[in-house]
């Protein structure tokens, strides 16, 4: 049997010594796959 499990999820940061636009604060959108297989 496989579960399968899907999560989004926010984040933000800010890279201060970053000389580009990743000083400012900003954010990503993320997507994690989890499966899991075992016996029943």
């Amino acid at each position: 049997m496989i579960v399968r499990r899907e999560y989004r999820f926010e984040a933000s940061h800010q890279l201060l010594r970053h000389p580009g636009r990743c000083r400012r604060l900003h954010g990503h959108s993320y997507r994690f796959l989890v499966d899991v297989e075992g016996p029943i």
